[in-house]
């Protein structure tokens, strides 16, 4: 049996998305839509871009989304989370929030946030799935990955100088002024941009930063429920230009969903799992979705010891001033991940891009997450502050104290009161 539906979606008032056509409905086992259910593909729907934040509703555990004729997708998301996660941003006040929690073992998104300010022009343009934010240090992941499986070990120590807020060929150049050593592990915490540079033009063969960017997906049309821009990745072929986008100054863009896979595939022992948000079909019975492998991204060693690298950027790094307020009921459960900032100007706009990605907890991941926050001159809530809060509705939703909200632990530096940046590009 086959039909055509039109795909509309309700949430107070009707909101219209024609995305489904010749959908093949499910049937009993003997139907002439493919015999035995185990034998029939499930087909998903693609979601229009913004339908979750509009229309998905809450039955019990299970986020749907309901058709007209009352058919429904059931969705990944946990309804508590996805709430308090969408509160979270609504109380931020930043003129973009992104923010996805992705179960890395399976591919399943437990949270899909994107929040915008209207009127605010920093935040115009974003998305979920849309890469053009700049991936500022989240590349220094994909560095530390290639310095990994290019033999460079955790405690290598580099000596350097310079560079928080721009990278140039001093920086690169061994000498006199040299007075910072940092271990490779120290100089991710701290997201040291001119160790990063230097480690990548002297450890690093060309084409070994592009190669590793692309096991980890860049340059790839992902496979997922919404439509996905490609995220993009350009070595470049002088030495300081490769320093820079080992860096994370330059060369780069990426979605908060590509964002959250990555976090995901350091999580999951190197392992990419394809994202999904649509769980079943009541127009498709006894039909489900099933996780699936994408690709091998890194080994499991060099996954396992960036797990341990990475948590050092929450307990010692760039994050540990907003990790210091995680919950207390939340204390056993550590958290890593990399923070990245980085400021742009554009057709008469400024942008201050902060990220957060990771995951908890540390030896054993349950969840990771990626939060993207887009501020103007004027900031009110940055990406690891509000990963910190997502991450721990997540757990208090487990433990079932989420009920009580996120406890607001905010400094005077985190509270909605807006807080000027500095007018200089700030250190990714």
């Amino acid at each position: 049996m086959v039909g055509a539906v039109g795909f509309y979606v309700f949430k107070g008032a009707s909101l219209q998305h024609p995305a489904l056509s010749a959908l093949s409905l499910g049937g009993d086992s003997s139907d002439s839509a493919g015999g035995p259910a185990a034998e029939r593909a499930f087909i998903v729907p693609k979601l229009p871009a913004r339908v979750i934040g509009r229309a998905w509703v809450a039955d019990g555990d299970k986020a749907v989304l309901v058709r007209p004729d009352r058919s429904r997708l059931e969705l990944t998301l946990v309804p508590a989370v996805q709430s308090a996660i969408e509160a979270r941003l609504a109380r931020s006040k930043v003129p973009f929030g992104g923010v996805v929690l992705m179960e890395p073992s399976t591919g399943a998104i437990r949270a899909w946030v994107g929040r915008r300010q209207r009127g605010k022009a920093a935040g115009r343009g974003q998305g979920l799935v849309r890469a053009v934010a700049p991936t500022a240090s989240v590349a220094k992941v994909i560095t530390a990955a290639a310095l990994l499986e290019a033999g460079v070990h955790p405690d290598h120590k580099t000596c350097f100088h310079g560079g928080t807020r721009r990278l140039r060929k001093s920086h690169l150049e061994p000498g006199p002024r040299d007075n910072i050593c940092e271990s490779l592990t120290q100089s991710l915490a701290n997201s040291s941009n001119a160790a990063f540079g230097r480690l990548a033009v002297t450890r690093l063969k060309p084409g070994d930063l592009q190669a590793k960017a692309e096991d980890l997906l860049f340059q790839t049309l992902l496979d997922f429920d919404i439509a996905v821009q490609p995220s993009r990745f350009t070595e470049g072929r002088s030495r300081l230009v490769r320093a820079q986008t080992a860096a994370g100054f330059r060369g780069a863009r990426i979605s908060p969903l590509h964002a959250a896979m990555l976090a995901s595939a350091v999580a999951n022992d190197g392992v990419m799992m394809r994202p999904y948000l649509v769980a079943a079909d009541s127009l498709q019975p006894g039909l489900s979705r099933k996780p699936a492998i994408l690709q091998r991204a890194l080994s499991a060693r060099t996954a396992g010891v960036l797990r341990q690298m990475l948590a050092h950027t929450v307990s010692d790094g760039t994050a540990s001033k907003a990790f210091a307020r995680w919950p207390e009921s939340l204390q056993t459960i550590d958290a890593g991940g990399k923070t990245g900032t980085l400021a742009r100007r554009g057709g008469g706009n400024y942008r201050l891009y902060t990220w957060f990605i990771g995951f908890a907890p540390v030896d054993k991941p349950e969840i990771a997450v990626a939060v993207l926050a887009v501020n103007g001159r004027a900031w009110r809530a940055k990406a690891a502050g509000i990963a910190r809060d997502a991450l721990a509705a997540w757990f208090m939703h487990k433990n079932g104290t989420l009920h009580a909200g996120i406890p607001s632990r905010e400094s005077a530096a985190e509270s909605d009161a807006e807080h000027s940046t500095e007018p200089q590009q700030p250190s990714p």
